[in-house]
């Protein structure tokens, strides 16, 4: 396949010339416009290109041949080659589709994007023209911003990362870009809070995090910067731009096996995983004979539990290449999933003749050895193959959970150590950690690692809880309060912080903590929540509307908790003993409400 930065042939078009007086589509060809004369087709070598990549290639092309004058056959066919990265070609077709129709947003703005590496003052040029036809594309004039700010010609940069903003205000690169002009222009205050408003917006680089720590140094915050230069994990990845146009344009052009993959795991992640397997299986029936399409289907069908589908997906591959490591391995992990676990161990050391340094082979043969209670030996695979594998956090989860799976505390919590410092925002592994450093005693630790899990991924509930939890054993009253109220934040209806918060607010040992009104609309907040029976949740607002005086609602409500104590037989943590005790206490209660007490 030819790649962007080499030449490409060219074929001329036949009665080309005439080609603007023939077109009757006036939404494809401006009246008046005439073609480029030297108008020519990219001739590509289909020759080892994916089969659907040059099928789409070949369709396009002969609309092209089929109606030289349509700008949007053009434009089209210079999508194709753009976004598969076969730039050059798909230059050429946008700057045919311009001549063909000069007042199509799309042909300049895409023109542009396709030549902002290798000719920034064409690609403004062809950005300045998108703008006239189209003033209201934020994307586009952070991209005249960002070209301009490159050039440092700063003012000029403002004025377009501002106009960015005014089309949409939550343009994430756009204030950046203007933090990043108020430290070229030494405003350090303005660059504080162009970034820091950024940093709300949920940004998905470390780059931020530079920014802020240049930024506070300048203005003397020696902890803010340290604080943000922590943060920043090394990483020289830029923030992108939020462009819909461009993204759906991507998603939905893209047709090479890769793009398949990412569409897959994208709709693994969003829980589509029908999507996930047609996306995949596509993949397969287009290309049945790629090693590539059946391992990529193979992963699909294991991340959506279909172990059994999965198997048959890596056997497939191994028919085409018996002795990949990756298939084996694949193998081994779906057929320990489905506890064939002996079957498993058969096809890991068959991995590791074939290719002793492949370590992850190591690595999960150490654990399916653990959970047939091969323990010393296990551990020892474990160890060794996250020796040799120091910076692969997945390697060094396995060890750490195969370790506490068998109550190897120490060196669970070596292993969990190691995670972390291989990857710092694995949320599991801090979590993970955060748990056995709690059974070792060791709180303080403990509850930072708490803390940081709720910074990394704030939708983590047991990490609020933990930490609330935890501050409270402490006595730190007032610290479980505000990590609750934040956690609330993140997570507005989640159950175990709502009653973990209302319950402090209506007990808390610290008479002046207690806010029995904030907890009486935490507990009708926690009643809709209820789908159940969930007789502890409804004792807590019981609780929580006795105090705020409220006893003929806390007597209904307690009412409703002893009979769903009585009757619930599912519940693991409530075993009969606990629903005994637990309906004797709330009858006691029942009495005080009815005195018109709480205590």
């Amino acid at each position: 396949m030819k790649r962007a930065d080499r030449a490409f042939a060219i074929l001329l078009i036949p009665g080309l010339l005439g080609l603007a007086s023939c077109s009757d589509d006036a939404a494809e060809t401006r009246a008046g416009a005439v073609p480029d004369p030297a108008l020519v087709l990219p001739q590509t070598d289909y020759e080892g290109m994916e089969p659907p990549l040059a099928e789409r290639l070949r369709l396009r092309t002969a609309a092209v041949e089929a109606d030289p004058g349509s700008a949007e056959a053009w434009g089209q066919l210079g999508i194709s080659y753009d976004v598969h990265g076969l730039f050059a070609e798909g230059i050429a077709c946008y700057e045919q589709a311009q001549a063909l129709d000069p007042d199509e947003f799309r042909w300049p703005y895409f023109l542009g994007i396709s030549k902002m590496l290798g000719d920034r003052e064409a690609s403004l040029a062809h950005f300045e023209r998108a703008g006239e036809i189209r003033s209201d594309h934020a994307p586009l004039f952070f991209y005249l911003g960002n070209g301009h700010l490159q050039l440092e010609r700063l003012e000029r940069a403002r004025g377009d990362f501002e106009r960015a903003l005014e089309a949409d205000p939550d343009q994430i690169a756009a204030h950046i870009g203007l933090g990043k002009v108020a430290l070229a222009m030494a405003e350090t205050d303005a660059a504080l809070s162009h970034l820091e408003q950024a940093e709300s917006l949920g940004p998905r680089t470390d780059e931020i995090h530079a920014l802020l720590a240049e930024a506070h140094r300048r203005a003397g915050n020696t902890a803010e910067a340290e604080r943000h230069a922590a943060l920043n994990q090394g990483g020289l990845e830029l923030e992108s731009v939020q462009d819909p146009l461009r993204e759906e344009l991507l998603w939905r052009e893209r047709v090479t096996l890769r793009w398949r993959r990412d569409r897959a795991e994208y709709y693994l992640a969003q829980g589509h995983a029908a999507d996930a397997w047609r996306e995949m299986e596509e993949a397969v029936g287009e290309n049945p004979g790629s090693l590539e399409a059946n391992l990529g289907l193979a992963h699909v069908l294991v991340r959506s539990g279909r172990i059994v589908d999965a198997e048959e997906a890596y056997r497939n591959a191994l028919d085409i290449d018996p002795e990949n490591s990756q298939a084996l391995l694949g193998l081994a992990n779906a057929l320990s999933s489905g506890h064939h676990l002996n079957e498993a161990v058969v096809v890991l050391r068959q991995a590791l003749q074939l290719n002793p340094d492949f370590h992850m082979s190591r690595n999960t043969l150490g654990t399916v050895l653990v959970q047939l209670g091969d323990v010393e030996n296990g551990l020892e695979l474990l160890r060794d193959s996250c020796d040799a594998m120091p910076d692969n956090a997945d390697a060094l989860m396995n060890w750490a959970l195969a370790a506490k799976s068998v109550n190897h505390n120490p060196q669970a919590i070596e292993a969990f150590s190691r995670a972390v410092a291989a990857d710092p925002k694995h949320a599991r592994a801090h979590f993970e950690l955060a748990l056995m450093l709690a059974i070792d005693g060791r709180t303080d630790e403990a509850l930072a690692g708490f803390r940081e899990v709720t910074r990394i991924q704030p939708d983590h509930q047991p990490a609020w809880t933990n930490l609330h939890f935890g501050l409270k054993i402490q006595k730190r009253y007032s610290e479980a309060i505000d990590v609750s109220h934040a956690g609330l934040s993140a997570l507005p209806d989640n159950k175990a912080i709502l009653q973990q918060l209302l319950l402090l607010l209506t007990l808390c040992p610290d008479p002046a903590l207690r806010n029995a009104a904030e907890a009486r609309v935490l507990a009708d907040r926690l009643l809709a929540q209820l789908t159940g029976d969930d007789p502890v949740a409804v004792h807590a607002c019981a609780a929580a509307h006795a105090a705020a005086g409220e006893y003929e609602r806390a007597i209904e409500l307690i009412d409703r908790a002893i009979m769903e104590v009585e009757r619930v037989n599912n519940d693991p943590r409530l075993p009969p003993s606990v629903r005994t005790k637990l309906s004797q206490e709330w009858q006691q209660e029942r009495v005080q409400f009815s005195s018109g007490r709480a205590d």
